[in-house]
């Protein structure tokens, strides 16, 4: 497996299917090549750390150096916006000339302007963190923009942007839906609550369940308690930095800028004993 050699793919097209033919056999239609397309290339049987994003060129061909393998994964429905393809990975012999792929949904680009506002004053927030996906299950891509911001991304049906700040409630909008209802070219206004309105799951770091009773107490001196399930209801709770203690566990801060602003899921919380380390993260 130490060998390195050239994996070649010359061409790799995607069959484009007219809006009238998706009833009928994909043999009557034309393929193309692929070009300009970011796909990640992975081999079967190499440690994942071999994947790599590559990009066809206007033929649809790529050359990805790696391992010798007899099989290569060709996954070109990559990232978190875009258009989605049927299948979205392949796994092809190495050697293939051609990999097919169907273009099952196509992205439309779409320009608008989100404006984060505070639910109370309706003035314009800081800074905040727009995250798009392609929905549940997909890949993410997050950054930092000011409240008022103006995009232009392919969007899909399932597209969605979830806008999170510190200090605020997190807002996700499905995005097709919210920008075919908006008024001639008005901003997106996506309105945050004050305060923070999350749910905790706080865990043993050691048997994975859920700890009840943990007492998880701000720097304000706010305090909220886990129920039966482990979970942490924060309803209009101040966002500060909160301790969390229960007996035969060590203290464990958690600071909801840290896991609330990025995660997308469950946000939980481990807690070791005094002697163990502790981890703290969010889906």
């Amino acid at each position: 497996m130490n060998s390195k050699l050239a994996l070649y793919l010359p061409l790799i097209t995607v069959l484009v299917l007219p809006a009238s033919a998706h009833a009928g056999p994909p043999a009557k239609h034309q393929s193309r090549p692929l070009a300009d397309q970011v796909v990640a290339v992975q081999l079967e049987g190499v440690p994942a750390w071999w994947s790599e994003d590559v990009v066809t060129d206007d033929r649809g061909a790529f050359r990805y150096f790696g391992p010798a393998c007899d099989v290569v994964i060709v996954n070109a429905s990559l990232g978190a916006l875009g258009d989605l393809f049927d299948p979205a990975e392949q796994h092809v012999q190495h050697g293939t000339k051609d990999v097919t792929f169907r273009r099952s949904t196509q992205a439309e680009e779409r320009a608008f302007t989100v404006l984060a506002i505070d639910s109370k004053t309706l003035e314009p927030i800081g800074d905040i963190i727009a995250t798009f996906d392609r929905g549940p299950g997909t890949e993410r891509w997050s950054n930092t923009y000011a409240a008022r911001t103006s995009f232009s991304v392919p969007v899909l049906p399932n597209t969605r942007i979830r806008i999170a700040a510190a200090g605020y409630s997190v807002a996700t909008v499905r995005l097709k839906e919210a920008l075919d209802a908006l008024a001639n070219e008005a901003p997106l206004e996506v309105q945050l609550e004050p305060g923070l309105h999350h749910t905790l799951l706080v865990l043993d770091a050691d048997s994975g369940l859920p700890l009840a009773g943990v007492r998880m107490t701000g720097a304000s001196g706010h305090v909220v308690t886990s129920d039966a399930n482990g979970h942490v209801p924060f309803t209009n709770a101040p966002w500060e930095v909160y301790v969390a203690t229960h007996d035969g566990h060590a203290d464990q801060e958690w600071d909801p800028s840290d896991s609330v602003l990025f995660a997308w899921g469950a946000l939980q919380l481990m807690v070791a004993e005094p002697d163990s380390s502790a981890t703290e993260g969010g889906d």
